[in-house]
């Protein structure tokens, strides 16, 4: 299936929109108005409340609602996916490309990881697809647009009631760009949507939902600092580039799933009455087939950027495609509780047991494989009060991945008149993604590994002080057996344990019209195959106010990125991941960005200057070896929340 039938729907979901009123309508005024704001109505355009009033959930947790919150300006100028993250990750240089994380973090990993991780950011699955309870159609649009046409993202979200029992959700996200670095693009589509019917008895509940990414890139293989001069760096598009070509990847990821669950007691919950005491039966079926393909059909004149992966000077080839059909059945009783001065729903508490499989076809050139993943997982939540919230999770492998198993307790207290206090603890043990073990490059075997499993423990802690804008953490690692892939592009697995040790500290101080901004991760690494900056910072400073009779509000600010120097990787197309070098050391680079922002009502709207140290220092800005970010370049994006 292509991605035609995905603009199709979404053409479908615009017809919809076309035939409503786009503005909401509320018998509250709008908030602040002036005399002379309150004529707007008179004029056509309908006064509307500012709070959307809509509530979301996720079909695999339904006793945990959460209300859409995405109204305000605060970081409303970052755009990036890989910039949303509570730390960034580095990409190469261009909206939409390979990214990896600046901090290390703890995997969840449950049967079979093929280790295509490189897209993440970009990418939508059936879980992922919230669920909406709202009493009109809900849009909520996104759009941005770079220094020319190609550099545009736009993001979309609509749901709706079709009638009392059912409900029909769509999120859809287009990144296209073409990077200003020769042989560089980007064009990522994602698209889930699904309905949701419950029974007037609020007793059976069914999901289906689809699901449909696509990947397509192009690669440069980074600069070659070397060949940089005075001539040729004048725009990015005259620095000389490992691939002249570029290497072609494209990635289609698709999913369908069926989730419906039974409560065998309780009263209805269709009318948003949440029985006492829930006991459910729930059945999932997902068929996710996938194909990853890369070529590059001139190896011969790149500068040696392949080295030993080059197996055929003809041209460079692998492609994978990967089906699999997993059920699962989970049988779980808990309670809802309102949450405290709020009518949205939390979970008291949960238990339960449940048992997943999932059956995979994996083909590659040279060869075809069948695994089964059998895994037995439990849960256990509660809240015996509202101040403490206790999560405790287990699963263990039973087939091809037995002895893989996960073992996760999560506490949260709150400390009266203080903030908060969490506490979290993981240890895990799980096969090495599949890449790892087998890769085939223009039908010839690169490496075929038996590596031994991965095995972590983590404890992580973390302190909230609302009253100073403050946020004190602390995380340890502990990794056997971590797979990396070396200088070369091999995969590699370490024979020593590696630590990692994590400080991360955030606040916010505001006064009056001033915002600080603040957030520091420092990070000690053991061993050579774990690279990460030791330091990375980012910070905002910015003053909001509001002009025009209180009708425009304003924030004007700058964005500031720090990481120290290090050995960051590169990334290899060929593989599809990042792998060691020990050439290039990255700058200490502070990334200087200038913001305004603007709201009036539910329309938000940004213009940014990024990356302006451009125009004081002739160093690059790298987070990934080799690919630098652009040179100064502007920006501007849209957001319209809309009721109809």
């Amino acid at each position: 299936m292509k991605i035609h039938f995905s603009h199709i729907l979404i053409l479908w979901s615009c017809l919809l929109l076309a035939n409503s009123p786009l503005w909401a309508q509320t018998d509250r005024p709008l908030p602040n108005s002036s005399p002379d704001t309150s004529q707007v109505a008179e004029v056509g355009v309908e006064e509307f409340d500012d709070e959307l009033n809509v509530r979301y959930f996720y079909a695999d947790k339904p006793g945990e609602e959460f209300e859409f919150n995405d109204t305000l300006m605060d970081y409303f100028q970052q755009y990036d996916p890989i910039r949303m993250q509570e730390v960034d990750y580095g990409h190469l240089g261009n909206l939409g490309s390979a990214h990896q994380a600046l901090q290390y973090q703890t995997p969840f990993r449950r049967g079979l990881d093929l280790g295509f991780h490189q897209f993440d950011l970009y990418t939508y699955e059936s879980a992922d697809l919230p669920f909406y309870k709202l009493d009109k159609a809900f849009t909520n649009l996104f759009f941005t647009q770079g220094s020319t046409q190609l550099e545009n993202m736009f993001r979309g979200q609509f749901s709706r009631n079709f009638s009392k029992n059912l409900n029909y959700s769509l999120h859809y996200q287009r990144i296209n760009n073409t990077g200003l670095y020769r042989s560089l693009k980007a064009q990522n589509t994602a698209f889930v949507t699904g309905f949701w019917y419950h029974s007037p008895k609020g007793k059976y509940n069914a999901y289906i939902t689809y699901a449909y990414n696509e990947i397509r890139q192009r690669d440069n293989g980074g600069i070659i600092p070397s060949l940089v001069t005075e001539n040729n760096r004048d725009t990015e598009f005259n620095i000389p580039v490992s691939l002249n070509e570029g290497a072609e990847s494209r990635y289609a990821i698709r999913e369908f799933a069926l989730l419906h669950t039974y409560n065998l007691v309780g009263k209805p919950d269709s009318t948003q009455q949440q029985p006492s005491r829930s006991f459910l039966i729930r059945h999932q079926l997902n068929y996710r087939p996938t194909t990853y393909k890369f070529f590059d059909e001139n190896p011969d004149d790149d500068n040696d950027f392949y080295d030993t992966l080059r197996t055929d000077t003809r041209g460079l080839r692998y492609f994978i495609r990967h089906r699999s059909l997993s059920n699962s059945i989970r049988i779980s009783t808990g309670k809802a509780r309102s949450a405290e001065g709020s009518n949205l729903k939390k979970q008291k508490d949960l238990l339960e047991i449940a048992l997943h499989h999932r059956l995979h076809l994996l083909g590659q050139e040279a060869a075809d494989t069948t695994l089964n993943d059998l895994f037995l997982s439990g849960r256990w939540e509660f809240s015996p009060s509202d101040r403490l919230d206790v999560k405790t999770y287990a699963h263990l492998g039973l087939w091809n991945q037995a002895g893989d198993y996960r073992l996760e307790g999560y506490l949260s207290f709150d400390l009266p008149s203080i903030g908060s206090l969490t506490a979290q603890a993981v240890t895990q043990a799980y096969a090495p993604a599949f890449l790892t073990h087998r890769h085939y490059l223009s039908g010839q075997q690169i490496w075929n590994n038996s590596f031994d499993k991965t095995f972590e423990n983590s404890l992580s802690g973390q302190l909230n002080i609302p009253k100073l804008g403050l946020r004190l953490g602390v995380q340890y690692n502990l990794v056997t057996n971590m797979t990396y892939f070396d200088s070369l592009g091999l995969a590699r697995q370490g024979g020593n344990s590696v630590n990692i040790l994590q400080f991360r500290a955030g606040h916010r101080l505001k006064w009056r019209a001033l915002n600080f901004d603040n957030e520091v991760v420092l990070q000690e690494i053991g061993g050579d195959i774990l690279r990460l900056p030791t330091l990375f910072s980012k910070h905002s400073l910015f003053v909001s106010f509001k002009i025009f009779r209180n009708f425009l509000d304003v924030q004007a600010g700058a964005d500031l990125r720090f990481s120290t120097a290090y050995l960051a990787q590169r990334y290899q197309p060929a593989t599809g991941q990042f792998q060691l070098q020990n050439q290039l050391e990255t700058n200490t680079y502070p990334a200087l960005d200038a913001f305004f922002n603007f709201k009036v009502r539910r329309l938000r709207f940004f213009v940014k200057m990024e990356n302006l140290n451009s125009y004081f220092t002739n160093d690059f800005l790298y987070l990934i070896a080799y690919n630098p970010n652009p040179y100064a370049y502007f920006r501007m994006g849209l957001s319209w929340q809309l009721l109809h």
